[in-house]
């Protein structure tokens, strides 16, 4: 083994190759002939052709002196060669590369920040691509002896490292051989930092790609974060964060630039996500799993639930606006971020039952009050915490009443307060897996506060017209009720758990369920919250309630006269006198018709409520598979020939459906 040679303790004279002049002033190096006859061992290095180590070590030791002396010539000529890259002639060959690592090593506590480029090189070695693993020990070794000799390296190494994990293999090496090497090194390198590996959160985030980058980019890197939180968990709570609000920055935008769209379009972006429901040659994704090796063994062994999810190289393109095609690509990027996210939760879940599972959704819990719940119509991210609440009988009880306490706060923003109502509504109504108790627990909460704010504040609205702007918290809350009684109506009427329990003739008629009791008398207030919630709900709900027995409301006088009178049931419900409008008008479902007014003049001076919900129906191909099974679509009633007419059908089936990505 060669000795350690430090420029740094060469005092009052220079570390030459035999034949060099001794003196200061000279600027020419003359070097002794090489074993190769007629070629210099300085025109060995320029060629890359060096194998010996310690004649290496020798002009790295010179180039470096000198360097500091002034003369910069063989040092750039030593950084150039390193910057070579086949099929370069010059270049380093790949057999020959462990030799300069081996000098390397003898001269790690000379790397100061003066040889900021030398080092710079060094790093740009693709000793990812290596075959030969000895090689990647040694530059292993090095790498950690050069952050343990010089804390100013800690962060370029960081980012190196962190780099690599943007990318796949430029050779025949498998992913997953690639990466390993990459988490390898990483790990090695952070147990040797005393501060711990908090420091690479602002690497990983300067690295995070953005929404214009390549498919592969946003899987390879993603797939690797989540990898790295696994194995340095001071990381976690921080890197899920980041990945959070990259996913709501993603999807918020997105949401924002599809409303923006001319209408034919949004229609084509809407086709093409659903044409991914066909499962045949032609769909608009074609099915790949080659991206799905990063997470797979050298061997390139993948789960069998992951074989048909990313690469969703398409075929389809052909005859599709350009703005839509680009919209298509970040669908496809949100969708496989979240899919990954998804199955990151699901595996933490299974190999980390009770408190670390309940630690963990304590963060998410945090993260969804501070990045989630503020964010206005977010489509797809919130399904992670859908998902997530099915893992533990307990997790739907925090959820809701994180978002019954938000919605109760009366020193929370209204906005805060209107998002918590419809995430609350749209949770009961939709979890398969919530418990017939909890739907009736939190039933009863709504009620009751909506009945204390009736008590309180009806007498001020004599002779006022609704104002949904001033008492949003108030109607957003009264729609979440409509809301989940469309849908639980079977379960609160019966008593049986799950969707679908009893039904018909068996319900309890001419009344409503215990939770709901004396429900009239919100009906019946001076908010006329029926006048102010969505349209589409209202309707369903008096469909429902008429059906029932407990109330009617008779929408042919809404058509005539502009009111809804709602008449007595057979076991003496007092009759509501509400203002229902129904819709007049004659076009398919659309993004914009969720806000929208009255038609027909009725009454167009007072404004729905936004009928959005933000669980509802997912439509993003890949992330919809951890949903579905655990999700309750909306199960319209057959139709009869007292239905209402074709457009009150579509109004309903657009309240309740969703309109979605």
């Amino acid at each position: 083994m060669v000795s350690a040679v430090d420029p740094a303790s060469q005092h009052n004279g220079l570390l030459l190759v035999p034949g060099t002049p001794v003196q200061k002033q000279a600027k020419t190096v003359r070097f002794d002939m090489p074993s190769i006859p007629g070629v210099s061992e300085y025109q060995q290095l320029l060629m890359g052709q060096l194998e010996d180590p310690a004649v290496i070590l020798r002009f790295l030791v010179q180039g470096m002196r000198r360097y500091m002396e002034g003369d910069r010539a063989l040092y750039k000529d030593i950084v150039a060669l390193l910057c070579r890259r086949p099929p370069n002639p010059a270049s380093i060959p790949s057999s020959l590369l462990k030799q300069w690592l081996l000098a390397f090593s003898q001269i790690v506590s000379s790397f100061t920040p003066a040889f900021k480029s030398l080092v710079d090189a060094v790093f740009e070695i693709p000793w990812w691509d290596f075959e030969d693993d000895q090689t990647i020990v040694l530059y292993k070794r090095w790498l950690e002896n050069l952050v343990s000799a010089h804390a100013v390296h800690v962060l370029p190494v960081a980012n190196m490292l962190v780099t690599r994990l943007r990318k796949g293999p430029s050779t025949g090496i498998a992913p997953a051989v690639h990466f390993d090497r990459v988490h390898t090194i990483l790990q090695s390198v952070l147990a040797l930092i005393p501060t711990g590996p908090s420091f690479l959160l602002p690497v990983i985030t300067g690295n995070f790609p953005n929404k214009h980058e390549p498919l592969d980019v946003h899987v390879y890197f993603l797939t690797n974060v989540l990898r790295m939180a696994d194995y340095a968990p001071v990381l976690r709570d921080q890197v899920l964060a980041l990945i959070i609000d990259r996913l709501v920055q993603v999807d918020a935008e997105l949401q924002v630039d599809l409303e923006e769209l001319d209408e034919d379009i949004w229609e084509q972006v809407q086709q093409t996500v659903r044409a991914t429901d066909a499962e045949d040659a032609n769909s608009v994704w074609q099915s790949s799993q080659h991206l799905l090796h990063v997470a797979a063994d050298p061997n390139g062994n993948v789960e069998d639930d992951d074989e048909d999810d990313f690469a969703f190289d398409s075929d389809d393109d052909e005859g599709l606006f350009a703005v839509a095609i680009d919209f298509k690509a970040v669908i496809e990027k949100l969708d496989a971020m979240l899919r990954l996210v998804f199955q990151w939760i699901r595996n933490f879940a299974q190999a980390n039952p009770g408190e670390p599972l309940r630690i963990l959704f304590d963060v998410m819990l945090n993260l969804f009050e501070h990045t989630v719940l503020p964010t206005h119509k977010l489509r797809c991210t919130q399904f992670l915490w859908f998902y997530t609440c099915s893992l533990d009988p307990t997790f739907p009880e925090l959820f809701m009443g994180l978002m019954v306490g938000k919605l109760f706060d009366v020193s929370a923003p209204s906005v805060i307060r209107v998002s918590a109502a419809s995430y609350l509504g749209s949770f009961i109504a939709r979890a398969r897996f919530l418990s017939l108790a909890s739907v009736r627990t939190c039933l009863r909460l709504l009620h009751n506060w909506t009945q204390s704010y009736v008590e309180k504040y009806d007498a001020t609205q004599r002779g006022q017209a609704p104002d949904p702007e001033r008492f949003g918290v108030f109607y957003s809350a009264v729609q979440a009720i409509l809301y989940i009684f469309c849908f639980r109506w079977r379960q609160l009427m019966i008593g049986g758990e799950g969707f679908g329990a009893g039904g018909g003739a068996s319900g309890r008629y001419g009344m409503m369920p215990p939770e709901l009791k004396d429900f009239q008398r919100v009906l019946l207030s001076r908010f006329q919250p029926l006048r102010v919630c969505s349209e589409g709900i209202v309707m369903e709900f008096t469909k429902r309630t008429h059906s029932l027995d407990i109330l009617y409301l008779h929408t042919a006088a809404a058509h005539a006269n502009g009111s809804a009178a709602v008449s007595a049931s057979s076991s003496g419900t007092a009759t509501v006198n509400g203002f229902l409008a129904v819709p007049g008008a004659h076009q398919q479902p659309s993004r914009h018709n969720h806000n929208h007014h009255h038609h027909h003049g009725l009454n167009n001076s007072v404004q729905r409520l936004d009928p959005f919900f933000p669980f509802d129906p997912i439509t993003l191909p890949v992330s919809r598979a951890y949903i579905d099974a655990i999700y309750q679509p909306w199960e319209s009633e057959p139709a009869t020939d007292d239905d209402d007419s074709d457009d009150e059908l579509d109004a309903i089936s657009t309240s309740f459906d969703g309109v979605r990505i």
